[in-house]
């Protein structure tokens, strides 16, 4: 069903811990629901709630005074209507700011899986990390600030030269299937459930190069000599972390993270952080971050996405969900809204 964005409009009491919004159908034995996004209970009016067109519901604003004391107030019954509508087999998303369609097939299941098996090279992480700006490239170039040398959790020796040690992202994250053969991919595909568009970076590093696709849509492909030309040395792929700005848009979506190998030794890390630029620059460990995905927690799982048989394969334009059961694949077709 089509949601609208229905504010929430109230003044904050002075010195309050905040106003806690609920929401119920106006429907006798309904419950009450506390959203979470934006934080709730809230300093900040209106709060936006996304409800469901053609329902009634009645709303709760409880002021929370610093001692605790509670003032409650019930709006409603109000009934929501959308002003934006979409074409026919289209649905309005969460938001209201776009219309989607969802297509579902069967995947190709791995007839020769294998595990992954850790991975790492004193190689690795050698450059340090990069965080690009928005606006980069489909070839995985762009503008982009290395986080200071002097923050040892992001990088191997941050010279650019082969060392002794592997320390530095890649070495933490990295992993490839247990056979190495050339021309070989090796994935992951990240399921992702949000209530408005917003930001991830997305941290990754292989041997040869990396591929981001966003529900079956390529973001990038990494081409070697171009981004060897940026840096200014060879296997940059992988000599640097690089971290990409991705925004997605309110709703479902999947986020599909490969590796691909061109020839030789091989090994792919990713790590999808919900923070924001100045937060992982500051970052001296995992505890100063919101990981959301690292390939860390699969070395020695199953290989989701890989080929020659070693995972699954899908349709071109679509992605793997692997977080549904069965495993399917999926690709989410958008278009502009229409006026009602």
């Amino acid at each position: 069903m089509p949601y609208a964005l229905y504010n929430i409009s109230f003044t904050p009491t002075l010195g309050s811990y905040g106003t806690l919004i609920e929401y119920r159908e106006a429907i006798d034995g309904s419950e009450w629901i506390q959203p979470t996004v934006p934080g709730n209970p809230t300093l900040t009016s209106p709060y936006p709630l996304y409800l469901e067109e053609g329902k009634t519901f009645y709303i709760g604003v409880t002021s929370i005074g610093a001692t605790c004391t509670q003032s409650r107030k019930i709006i409603g019954p109000i009934t929501v209507v959308g002003a934006n509508c979409c074409p026919a087999t289209y649905t309005l998303s969460v938001d209201g700011t776009y219309c989607y369609k969802v297509e579902e097939t069967a995947a190709t299941p791995p007839s020769a899986g294998e595990n992954t098996v850790a991975k790492s090279a004193v190689q690795y992480s050698t450059c340090g990390s990069y965080i690009y700006d928005p606006g980069y490239s489909i070839d995985g170039t762009g503008t982009s600030t290395q986080i200071s040398l002097s923050n040892p959790f992001w990088m191997n020796g941050g010279t650019c030269a082969d060392n002794n040690t592997t320390d530095g992202p890649l070495n933490r994250t990295g992993l490839w299937a247990t056979t190495t053969t050339d021309n070989q991919d090796v994935g992951f595909a990240v399921c992702i459930d949000i209530l408005s568009s917003k930001t991830y970076y997305i941290g990754m590093g292989c041997d040869n190069y990396s591929i981001i696709n966003l529900d079956g849509t390529n973001i990038i492909t990494q081409d070697q000599t171009a981004i060897d030309t940026q840096y200014g040395i060879v296997g940059a792929c992988f000599k640097v972390w690089h971290i990409y700005p991705v925004n997605i848009p309110a709703g479902s979506h999947v986020l599909e993270l490969i590796g691909h190998n061109v020839t030789s030794i091989a090994g792919m890390g990713a790590e999808i952080y919900n923070n924001t630029k100045s937060q992982i620059q500051s970052a001296t460990s995992y505890g100063d971050l919101d990981v959301i995905f690292t390939s860390t927690d699969y070395i020695g799982s199953p290989i989701q996405i890989g080929t020659g048989g070693l995972g699954y394969e899908c349709p071109s334009g679509y992605s793997l969900v692997a977080c549904d059961d069965p495993v399917i694949c999926r690709r989410i077709l958008t278009t502009a809204i229409i006026p009602c």
